[in-house]
Parts: structure tokens; sequence; C-alpha cells
């Protein structure tokens, strides 16, 4: 396979079953034991680093319907780690497991903003005051 195709392949959309998934636009449910919202940085078997593209149903051949998340990951996952595990598309690398196999990122690394300044609240001194105190106890 040339570059052209290939640069063609990763920029236009795979259009393997769990890629058609992710392209899905329905709307989204919100899912009470689900642990994460979409766009939430997570990390796959306390390995890999992802983002959570997609929460919902799949529907398999046997009348089973399950909640999966689907992350797309910024780095690929090795035939071996996954050790047959079918729901991984290799190209687009992006992933469809239970919420069990991934654990959140802290909100600092999931890109919600860390509170460490006060400047722009105006009590902003007297949060300051209370936390050195709390501090030295």
């Amino acid at each position: 396979m040339n570059t052209e195709n290939k640069s063609k392949l990763t920029l236009s959309n795979c259009v393997c079953d769990i890629c058609q998934c992710f392209n899905n636009k329905l709307e989204n449910k919100q899912y009470t034991h689900v642990k994460c919202k979409l766009n939430d940085k997570v990390k796959l078997w306390n390995r890999y680093e992802g983002i959570v593209k997609f929460i919902g149903p799949i529907h398999f051949k046997s009348n089973v319907s399950v909640i999966l998340v689907g992350i797309e990951l910024n780095s690929h996952i090795s035939r071996i780690t996954l050790n047959n595990y079918n729901l991984y598309c290799d190209q687009m690398k992006r992933i469809l497991v239970p919420t069990t196999f991934f654990t959140l990122l802290s909100p600092g690394q999931r890109g919600y903003p860390q509170i460490k300044g006060f400047k722009m609240n105006p009590n902003y001194k007297l949060i300051q005051k209370n936390r050195e105190l709390y501090k030295t106890m």
C-alpha cells in the first residue's frame, strides 16, 4: 500500500462494525451505572490512555444487549495485549469495552481546570488563609 492510500484511509472514517458505533449520532441517553461521560480521558488496563467517544448498548447475534464504552486511544494496542479480544479497530485505534476495563484520569488530566488560584474569586484571600490554617493543623 502506498503512502497516499494509507493517508486517505487514516483521514477518512473506517467502515468496520466497531467504527460504525462511533459514527452513530443518535441522542445519547444518560446511563446511571456508567462512571464516565463523553470526552472524558480514561486509562485502559492501566496502560493506554484515550478519550471516551461512545456510550451505549451493543446488540449481539444471540439477542443480548450490553452497554459498552467506546474509547479512541492515543496509541495502538499490541496483539499480545488484546489476547483475542475482537472489539478493537487497529486502523482507527478504537475499542469497545465494559466499564470495568478502564479508570478515569484525575480531573486535571481529563482536561478540567485544576483548582490552584482563586484570584478571580472575590473571597480568594479568605480561601487562601483557610487553606494555610488547615495545612498547619
